[in-house]
């Protein structure tokens, strides 16, 4: 017997204007939501955001669709977590839209290193720094997006 099931989707669209649009989808045996964001490039910040909740046990959730405004501005880069927990997923806030903008967030960091690590994949170890010195120069939006590449990481002092 199925007592309990989990669908996600999230994409990663590039918009014409340089911009990403983010979809996430997210339904379980409880709840069902979806979330869009607008992430401006290069600053890697939440331009808009939109949510929608069709079905929720909670009706705080459904309650705190306007505090989803309150993540525009915010940055993919370091304290992305500790901001969406204190101001998406906080007293007046869903815990859950807040995870799904991180998931949003996590793919976008994704979007832009996909490429270039399949790449990587076959690059020889004596090579690496060289390649990761490119890889950043490329993608230098990615420093300070996650704990890999803040900039005490290894791999952003082989950039510099």
């Amino acid at each position: 017997m199925l007592i309990y099931s989990r669908n996600k989707l999230t994409t990663v669209e590039d918009l014409k204007d340089g911009a990403l649009r983010v979809k996430v989808v997210s339904n379980d045996t409880w709840f069902s939501l979806s979330l869009e964001m607008s992430i401006r490039i290069p600053d890697m910040e939440i331009a808009d955001i939109k949510g929608e909740i069709s079905r929720s046990p909670y009706e705080k959730c459904i309650e705190a669709l306007p505090v989803l405004q309150e993540a525009i501005g915010i940055r993919i880069s370091t304290g992305l977590i500790k901001n969406i927990n204190a101001f998406i997923a906080g007293q007046n806030g869903c815990r859950r839209m807040a995870d799904m903008i991180l998931e949003g967030c996590d793919q976008v960091v994704n979007r832009f290193t996909s490429s270039s690590i399949r790449l990587m994949a076959d690059i020889k170890p004596e090579d690496m720094a060289a390649a990761q010195k490119e890889f950043l120069k490329l993608n230098p939006q990615l420093i300070g997006s996650c704990i890999a590449y803040s900039k005490d990481s290894p791999l952003v002092k082989v950039e510099g």
